[in-house]
C-alpha cells in the first residue's frame, strides 16, 4: 500500500533530522554543515538518498535545506531547540506552503511538523 504524500515527506524530513543529530554527536557537538552540501556530510547516518526528496519534486531533487544559521554551533547554544528550525522543504528564505497551506519543518530538538505561515514567523530561525 503506498504511503501518502505528506506522510512521506515527513517521515523523510524525519530520518534527515534523527542522522543530523547523530552527526553532530559524531563532530563535537557542533552543527558542521553547509547549507547547500548537507546531504553529502549526513548521507551515511540516513538509510537512503531518497529521504532527501519530498515525493512531490521529481527525482534528483534535493526538496529541504539546512539552517544554514546554525553551521559551527555548539547544540548546547541552541536556547530553544524545540522552536529553533534546523531544515526546512523549500529553497533559503521561501518554505513551501504545499501541505493544505502547511510548510514542513524539522527543529534542532529533532522533531517534526506542519507550519501553518503564521507559525513559521514565530520559529526561531537565528
Amino acid at each position: 500500500k503506498r504511503i501518502p504524500k505528506k506522510e512521506e515527506a515527513q517521515a523523510n524530513l524525519k530520518q534527515i533530522a534523527t542522522g543530523t543529530l547523530t552527526y553532530v554527536m559524531d563532530f563535537d557537538d557542533k552543527f558542521m554543515l553547509k547549507p547547500g552540501d548537507y546531504h553529502k556530510s549526513i548521507d551515511p547516518y540516513v538509510k537512503n538518498k531518497k529521504v532527501f526528496r519530498s515525493p512531490l519534486d521529481k527525482p534528483g531533487t534535493i526538496s529541504y535545506s539546512f539552517n544554514g544559521n546554525l553551521t559551527g554551533l555548539k547544540d548546547d547554544a541552541i536556547q530553544d531547540p524545540k522552536n529553533t528550525v534546523m531544515y526546512f522543504e523549500g529553497n533559503p528564505g521561501a518554505l513551501k506552503f504545499r501541505y493544505d497551506g502547511k510548510a514542513l519543518v524539522a527543529l534542532a530538538d529533532g522533531s517534526v511538523r506542519f507550519v501553518t505561515p503564521a507559525e513559521a514567523k514565530s520559529l526561531v530561525w537565528k
